[in-house]
């Protein structure tokens, strides 16, 4: 994936650089994440259930699966969490998890839905096994769907992207997104730190072409 010049710099030093920039960085998560009975999938209870997703289907693929909540989930729980093959580019099914890598997703949690106005979170949880979880946000109720802002993970989406079916906005990546709402997602904590260091290189490529 092409994003133009960027500097390369250690992924730690982004939110330092950025809070220099003016841009406040909250060092804790939105809401804490917590397991819903242990830390193991195998001792965790399931809160979701896949149904027929008519609205969201993949182009070319027809009807898709979408998760939905099972029970009232509360804020913090973890709804899934998955591991992968590490991948250089992005597909169908992964997730971007640093600055040059991709985590290809065998599991449920591939079928989330994107939404601008999400139930859930994604958070990178780097070196694991299982490096992605996805977290509530606030409390879900029964039969709501599960969902995350996928331009909070994606600098760029392949294929150029999508169009959002509930807004009919397109969801392109964070490189796309308007300046307020970049600062506003940061300010919510949700924002994984590759995305921060792609975000600031590209902020330093643009004034390094100013000059």
């Amino acid at each position: 994936m092409q994003v133009g010049w960027r500097r390369r710099l250690p992924v730690l030093a982004a939110p330092t650089v950025l809070r220099r920039r003016g841009l406040a960085v909250l060092a804790a998560p939105a809401v804490e994440a917590r397991w819903s009975v242990g830390p193991r999938p195998e001792l965790r209870e399931r809160v979701h259930r896949l149904v027929a997703d008519t609205g969201h289907g993949a182009p070319g693929l027809g009807e898709g699966l979408k998760p939905v909540a099972l029970r009232c989930i509360e804020a913090g729980e973890i709804v899934f969490q998955e591991g992968g093959e590490y991948v250089s580019s992005p597909g169908l099914h992964t997730i971007q998890v640093g600055v040059d890598v991709h985590l290809h997703m065998p599991g449920e949690a591939r079928y989330t839905a994107h939404s601008f106005s999400p139930t859930c979170y994604c958070r990178i949880v780097e070196p694991s096994a299982h490096p992605i979880d996805i977290v509530a946000l606030r409390r879900i109720g029964v039969g709501q769907e599960i969902s995350f802002d996928y331009t909070t993970v994606e600098w760029e989406l392949a294929g150029g992207g999508f169009v959002d079916a509930a807004t009919g906005r397109w969801c392109r990546g964070f490189k796309h997104r308007m300046e307020e709402e970049k600062r506003v997602l940061l300010a919510s904590s949700v924002l994984p730190r590759h995305i921060m260091a792609l975000w600031l290189a590209d902020m330093l490529g643009k004034d390094r072409e100013r000059n």
